[in-house]
């Protein structure tokens, strides 16, 4: 077992750790129904927005650029067709109007998880590249999507939920979105000095985050990632990152006192890692059979796309502000996070021992 390997496994059993922490000291404080609670849904909305606000952050713009071809056939053709594998899979074994929200909430790539693995050696410059970049992107496109289609799966359902995700709510959250790109545009047109332009994207990312959270515009939230990014911040954005991680994994594990979804969780999981492998193959052919560039990925460069699904924050807040929805989110979601970084354990451990015997390039 090599030391990639090893740091996964630590790192998955620290979020189960926190996550039974999290049910621990549900049962001892014999809390339940925290969903329901103010406090819950403002720290569950917080976390999506920084979740969200980060995972735009860590965008490396150049690189972006650089595969601009991959990351859009990726966050559109790639997050759609996932999302309707998923949908197809659990629909047909479940038969319960819930996963086709769920889907889209597990339908992205887990930017921290993408980070780590960066670290391994065997995997080449370019496919890192390619994979940090999907991974940042379509999270915030899930994420706004996924609340988006909300009120529009519960109609078409019959199903009656949560007075705030109904359309004119939804209508009111794309405000600031709007708020967002006249505040980027009155940042960019002022051209403060250099010395206090840091102070003004804090204030403005500030801004954002005041209207947006209570909103649950998330489009916002994205949008603040990439335009407005104080240099300040780049040197606490783990620690920030990290920080909702364990905040959100804690809150997770005091929704999951009440109970998990083991059949629904194990069939959203396999789906969505199945769906991962499927669309990873598809975009990479699609993207690289109109470039010209396009034998610069080798066929182990695709595997290990294919193979790279995880989740991690952003499906785990968004089962959070879900629950207050839908139940059962949390207790089939977070199952299903563990199911998906089990099979890319194992799937990865498997291919890193038989790659070299079929594909020796590095």
């Amino acid at each position: 077992m090599n030391e990639t390997e090893r740091a996964q496994i630590r790192r998955n059993l620290q979020l189960v750790l926190i996550a039974t922490l999290g049910v621990i000291f549900a049962l001892m404080c014999r809390i339940s129904g925290a969903q329901r609670s103010v406090i819950y849904t403002g720290a569950a909305t917080t976390l999506l927005f920084i979740g969200l606000y980060f995972a735009v952050y860590f965008i490396d713009k150049e690189e972006a650029k650089r595969h601009w071809r991959i990351v859009a056939i990726a966050v559109t053709f790639g997050v759609i067709c996932k999302y309707f594998i998923i949908l197809l899979m659990t629909l047909v074994a479940l038969q319960q109007w819930q996963y086709a929200v769920f889907a889209m909430a597990m339908a992205q790539i887990d930017p921290l998880s993408v980070a780590a693995i960066s670290k391994d050696s065997r995997m080449n410059a370019q496919t890192k590249a390619v994979l940090n970049a999907w991974a940042s992107f379509d999270d915030p496109i899930t994420g706004v999507a996924t609340w988006l289609m909300l009120g529009l799966i519960a109609k078409t359902a019959h199903q009656k939920i949560a007075s705030d995700s109904d359309w004119s709510s939804i209508l009111i959250g794309l405000s600031p979105f709007i708020l967002t790109i006249v505040l980027v545009t009155v940042f960019k047109l002022t051209r403060l000095p250099r010395a206090k332009s840091d102070v003004a994207k804090t204030g403005i990312v500030g801004a954002i985050a005041f209207v947006a959270i209570p909103l649950k515009a998330f489009s916002a939230s994205a949008l603040a990632g990439w335009f407005i990014r104080p240099k300040w911040l780049s040197k606490f954005a783990d620690k920030f990152t990290q920080l909702a991680l364990c905040g959100a994994t804690f809150m997770l594990g005091m929704i999951l006192a009440d109970g998990v979804n083991v059949i629904g969780g194990i069939v959203l999981g396999v789906a969505t890692y199945l769906s991962q492998i499927v669309v990873g193959w598809l975009v990479m052919r699609l993207a690289t059979s109109k470039s010209k560039k396009g034998a610069a990925f080798s066929t182990r460069d695709t595997w290990q796309i294919a193979l790279a699904q995880q989740n991690g924050i952003t499906a785990i807040v968004l089962a959070l502000n879900l629950e207050t929805m839908v139940s059962g989110a949390i207790a089939t979601i977070a199952l299903a996070i563990l199911v998906v970084n089990t099979l890319n354990f194992g799937a990865n451990m498997v291919f890193d021992r038989i790659a070299p015997k079929f594909w020796p390039e590095t």
